[in-house]
């Protein structure tokens, strides 16, 4: 490749619903291995479609927990979500071999919480942060590991809602899931227990005034 195109490697830890499209987030591993800081590769629509997560080999697409090398063009925070970065969709993605020393907990975020809480929707717990106090709030992404996890699902509107409650360092909170495959593992009504488990939580973008906070990745050993 030429001297000028920039590529990174990175573990996704997402690859979530978004509209009609995904929202792909992960952390990057330096050349020695060592796990830096999170990025949310997007293309110039703010997403990430089909084509832009297919694997060069046509194998596949990139799935939480690859190791995956694409080519960028430059970082494009926006706000809050200063993770964000504009993809050259000229390029495959491709699958790498990750580390044989790599292990899921060096990957842990360990915030004391999770952004702003003290507010609510209708049918969450500590889900939302109102948009005129977002300025406080730098960033929009965390891995952790919970605690009895329990995840309800229910059709209202014709629509599947799948929900995660949980708590961590103490507090409760009850998010929606983005997470495709759990949103089709559990598209039954009820409610399931799951107990102890990774997710990758995000902070979503404006709508009716908030900024919803999502569970857009779950992963249970």
């Amino acid at each position: 490749m030429s001297h000028d195109i920039k590529e990174m490697e990175f573990i996704c830890l997402a690859c979530s619903k978004k509209f009609n499209a995904f929202c792909v987030a992960g952390k990057i591993v330096l050349a020695d291995g060592t796990i830096g800081g999170w990025v949310r590769p997007m293309n110039k629509h703010q997403v990430i479609e089909n084509r832009d997560r297919a694997y060069a080999d046509k194998l596949g697409y990139a799935e939480p927990l690859d190791l995956v090398s694409a080519v960028y063009l430059n970082p494009i925070p926006e706000g809050f979500q200063s993770e964000n970065i504009l993809i050259d969709t000229e390029y495959y993605w491709e699958k790498l071999n990750p580390p044989d020393d790599l292990n899921i907990d060096s990957l842990l975020d360990t915030p004391d919480t999770l952004w702003v809480n003290g507010y609510h929707s209708s049918n969450g717990v500590n889900d939302r942060v109102p948009a005129r106090i977002i300025s406080t709030v730098d960033n929009s992404l965390y891995f952790i590991k919970v605690s009895s996890l329990e995840i309800s699902s229910e059709f209202s509107y014709n629509k599947l809602k799948v929900r995660g409650n949980f708590y961590y360092n103490d507090i409760e909170y009850d998010f929606t899931i983005t997470d495709p495959y759990i949103c089709e593992q559990f598209k039954e009504n009820g409610l399931y227990t799951i107990g102890d488990c990774y997710i990758t939580v995000s902070l979503g973008v404006e709508f009716n005034e908030n900024h919803y906070k999502l569970i857009a990745f779950l992963y249970k050993e």
